[in-house]
């Protein structure tokens, strides 16, 4: 029979698998990473940045503006024009 130390742990190290498991890292990406992302400059992705319906940044501070890459291409994907 498992000791109540030996459960406990036994519990721990099934959470933290489930976890890590479920986990994604974030990317971020700066202006000039979205710049790179679109092939416009990074004015450009700068003011594309603040349209109404740009995503929120995931990070704000100071001067420093960081965006889930994948927030960033949904907005691409969703704003595609069409090229026929």
């Amino acid at each position: 029979m498992a000791t109540l130390r030996e459960q406990d742990e036994s519990v721990f190290r099934e959470t933290v698998f489930r976890a890590s498991s479920s986990f994604r890292a974030m990317a971020l990406v700066g202006i000039k990473e979205i710049a790179e992302m679109l092939g416009v400059s990074r004015t450009r992705a700068d003011q594309l940045s603040r349209r109404p319906n740009f995503p929120e940044p995931k990070i704000r501070h100071a001067r420093v503006r960081l965006w889930e890459d994948t927030d960033v291409k949904a907005w691409m994907e969703a704003n595609r024009r069409s090229r026929d």
